[in-house]
Formats: C-alpha cells, structure tokens, sequence
C-alpha cells in the first residue's frame, strides 16, 4: 500500500531484447488493490536500439540520401529543433558531397551535436585508424566565436564518450584567412588527418567513432572520406 502523494522507487529485473529497434512500455495496474481513477498518468515509454557490430574496414563519404543514414552514420542533436549536422552538395573534398556543421547560422553558443559512426566490431583488430578530411575558415579571431570539433569514441554504446582529438578556432582551420561570409570550401582547403584509436579501446570488442562538434557561432565546418 502506498499513501497518497508518496513515491517509490522500484528496481525493474533485466530483460532481453532483440537487435535492432524495441520500444519499452512501463505501466502499474491495480494501484493498492484498487482500480486506478487516472490511468492516463502512471505510464512510461521508450524506446532504445541495440546495434550489431560491422566489420571494418568501413568508409563514409555522406554521397547517398537520406542523412542520417539508416543502419549507418547517424546523428544525436541535444537541442531538438535546433541547427545540427547534415548533408550538403555545396562544398566536398571528393564525390559529390560531404557532412557540414552551420556553424555560421547557428546562433545557441556551446551546443554539442554529434555525427556517429554505426557500431564498429573491433575484437582482436590490432589496429583501428580513422581519418578523415576537414575544411573550416575561422569568422574572425575572437576566442568567442572559435567553434570547435573533437574526435571522439566510446566503448558503452554511446553513454559517454572519450575525446581524443580537439582543434577549435584557429587552430582547427585549414585556411589561415578569416571571413565573416558563410565558408563554402575549395577542393585545396580541406586537411586530411588520421588518428590511432587502439590506444583508447584498450579490450573493447565494439566501439562507436565520430565527431563532437561544439557551436561558438562561428563558421561553416565540413567532414569528408571517413
């Protein structure tokens, strides 16, 4: 029996779900024995994913719609509705496309958005590479409006993550020049980098890998030839 106006916190036992999409739906019945009068507030649904680890060697150049990609590079915008990262045909460094970050119009500083790859199998690779090619021109050099991006992995499915790579204004840029109109890049402005990311999933046997983009209301930031 539990008084009017108390709460109580109950420990569900672990479940087993199947891969893919499932959708959880939590509810009480009888509450002290009694029918319940408002039944339209004791109900809590979800849903979560569970991901199948892909073999590598993978590549993403962002040439095919829609974006996200359905099984692949997907997307987590922690201010729904705001500006977050897509697909564009205006600037790439090879195909006919690449992955942009507006920095440029969006104007809520210090927002995270991130570009994740699927579920990579990394049991007994000795080594897991990731590079990529990046294109940013700073608006100015004020620190304020330096955005930033990280690399970043994790070992949990996506509960946290470990930064491994940062560059943020001037030095995340790959032209020298600052502009305060939209940065469209050239194929001579991108920087390609590549990254070891073994020593940071030591004994993990799946891992998530991509990028944190963090807004300071700057400039257009572009990723390529994952």
């Amino acid at each position: 029996s539990l008084p009017l106006g108390n709460l109580q916190t109950l420990t569900l036992p672990p479940i087993e779900a199947a891969k893919g999409v499932n959708y959880l739906k939590i509810f009480i019945t009888q509450p002290n024995g009694k029918a319940d009068e408002n039944n339209v507030n004791d109900t809590l649904s979800t849903a979560f994913t569970i991901l199948t680890p892909l073999p590598g060697p993978l590549s993403e150049g962002f040439e095919t719609t829609p974006f996200p990609i359905p099984g692949g590079w997907r997307v987590i915008n922690k201010n729904p509705g705001s500006l977050t990262w897509t697909r564009t045909t205006a600037a790439k460094k090879s195909g006919a496309a690449a992955a942009v970050m507006e920095f440029y119009n969006y104007n809520t500083q210090q927002q995270e958005d991130y570009l994740l790859s699927p579920l990579l199998d990394c049991k007994d690779a000795d080594s897991i590479l990731f590079s990529f090619e990046r294109a940013y021109r700073p608006y100015n050099s004020n620190p304020a409006y330096a955005d930033a991006l990280a690399v970043v992995v994790s070992s949990d499915c996506g509960a946290t993550f470990q930064e491994v790579w940062r560059k943020e204004g001037v030095e995340l840029a790959t032209v020298k020049e600052t502009s305060t109109s939209p940065f469209i890049p050239l194929v001579n402005e991108w920087s390609p980098l590549e990254l070891d990311l073994r020593p940071y999933l030591d004994n993990t046997t799946a891992a998530l890998v991509g990028f944190k983009s963090i807004n300071r209301f700057g400039n257009n930031l572009y990723v390529d030839d994952l």
